[in-house]
């Protein structure tokens, strides 16, 4: 397996983070838990992996339309509910489970699970071509920080 270069992934993380600044993208993936541990349990009480997102705009944000997911080929493989929304500065946790659940009045859950050993998270709209917010590269080392 081809592995990209920490020092890769971080100018690739910087240069997507700044151009979102640039070209008025406000949501952006500060945090990825890839090793499932009893530490953080998700709703069911499971060990769970998560994503979480943060608003870096002045305005509430609807998360319907958005898309995440751990596939180049398939950027548009979960889907956020119509109805999910995040406040200016809040952050939104999203569990990485497979158990691939919608209703935006409880904890939203994935229909993919992360890699431990380092894979790209994409979190794209269907209205603009996907680009990588966030880009994990080596077991337990999130390439990414809080705003």
């Amino acid at each position: 397996m081809f592995r990209i270069p920490q020092r890769v992934c971080l100018t690739i993380f910087l240069l997507t983070a700044c151009s979102g600044i640039a070209w008025g993208q406000n949501l952006f993936i500060t945090e990825l838990m890839a090793v499932r541990t009893v530490e953080v349990l998700d709703d069911d009480g499971d060990p769970g992996d998560f994503i979480e997102t943060y608003n870096n705009g002045l305005s509430t944000e609807s998360l319907g339309g958005y898309f995440l997911s751990d596939d180049r080929a398939n950027p548009f493989k979960w889907s956020f509910p119509a109805g999910v929304e995040i406040g200016p500065g809040e952050f939104r946790v999203v569990w990485a489970s497979e158990k691939d659940r919608t209703n935006p009045r409880c904890a939203l859950h994935t229909n993919f699970r992360l890699d431990g050993d380092g894979e790209c998270v994409l979190l794209s709209a269907a209205v603009v071509s996907p680009r990588f917010f966030a880009v994990r590269d080596a077991p337990g080392r999130t390439l990414a920080g809080r705003p």
